[in-house]
């Protein structure tokens, strides 16, 4: 099949899901198939952009103005560091005719692929956004990746020391509000587990091929970069087939009410528990926001461990998208 020929779809892919689920794996198994190129940067700002400027059209008669808007997302900031700057003439060379093909034209100046045809993009920050994205986007799809809460927790606390409890809360909430979301989408819409990508990753890439309308091939099971930077896969250039379960080191009573939060979710999406759940518990709105502050201070520590005292910008600008992003 000829590279420009046939395809049905040509994007966005959105692929969405809770940070530690395995989204950054399911991109960069994606970024194996020749005709579909995701940002390895999450870029955060299109929705704020989206808001800010209306239609592509008016980014013409406001170059300036977009150009700084752009210079400040983190997004640029992250390819910045990459070795990947745009100048200002390069507005010259995008496509406004429409939001679809103003962003896919934008990013293939930070996309290291020669040519592809489906334009994607992964940002957990847009699980609150999906029905916006989808009226501006109307030939959208979304791929959500889902993986045991419980992993999940001990993933989050491991990598930044957030909250396990908060976590699982998260988990359940987010999967909640995706669904709401999504009920008209029909066939632009897939959900796959995570652990069933480790255990049986050929079936599950040919299925997601398929959703996308492009053709499957074996190169896609081979990644040509790690995909982690630390936790248990730093520095894997495979699948690794055995990551879940992890959650063994967590205390029974954290486990019990972690299995009480996402309950009858987990068993639901094909999970066991490890407790008989009768009753959900429903966490109280002064503990949520205890939680939701704790987290903020610990991604605060992390930023400015990894960063230095830049990390406090940084933070703060990714926040103002994100801020954005789960209004």
């Amino acid at each position: 099949m000829a590279l420009h020929e046939e395809l049905e779809f040509e994007g966005p892919l959105f692929i969405i899901g809770l940070p530690r689920s395995g989204t950054k794996l399911l991109r960069e198994l994606l970024n194996n198939n020749d005709f579909i190129a995701i940002p390895t940067v999450e870029t955060h700002f299109i929705p704020l952009m989206i808001s800010k400027f209306n239609h592509p059209g008016e980014i013409l008669t406001r170059q300036r103005e977009f150009f700084k808007f752009f210079q400040r997302t983190s997004f640029y900031q992250n390819m910045v560091k990459d070795g990947m700057k745009m100048k200002f003439q390069d507005l010259e060379s995008l496509d406004y005719q429409c939001w679809s093909s103003f962003c896919k034209s934008l990013l293939s100046l930070f996309i290291k692929k020669g040519d592809f045809i489906i334009w994607g993009d992964k940002s957990p920050s847009y699980l609150k956004k999906v029905s916006f994205l989808k009226r501006h986007f109307p030939d959208s799809k979304f791929l959500h990746i889902i993986r045991d809460p419980r992993d999940v927790a001990v993933s989050v606390k491991k990598m930044w020391n957030k909250s396990e409890i908060r976590a699982a809360y998260e988990w359940k909430k987010s999967i909640g509000l995706i669904r709401n979301q999504v009920h008209k989408f029909n066939s632009d819409y897939l959900e796959v587990r995570y652990e069933d990508i480790l255990s049986k990753p050929q079936l599950n890439l040919i299925a997601i091929c398929n959703f996308l309308s492009v053709q499957y091939s074996t190169g896609m099971l081979s990644l040509k970069k790690s995909y982690e930077v630390s936790t248990s896969t730093k520095g894997a250039k495979n699948i690794v087939k055995n990551n879940f379960n992890k959650y063994s080191s967590l205390d029974k009573e954290k486990l019990y009410l972690i299995e009480r939060i996402t309950h009858p979710l987990l068993s639901d999406l094909g999970y066991k528990n490890n407790f008989v759940i009768t009753q959900t518990y429903e966490v109280k709105m002064i503990y949520g926001l205890f939680m939701k502050l704790y987290d903020l201070i610990q991604m605060i520590k992390y930023f400015i461990k990894t960063k230095g005292i830049r990390g406090i910008i940084y933070y703060y600008r990714i926040r103002l998208e994100h801020q954005f992003n789960e209004a």
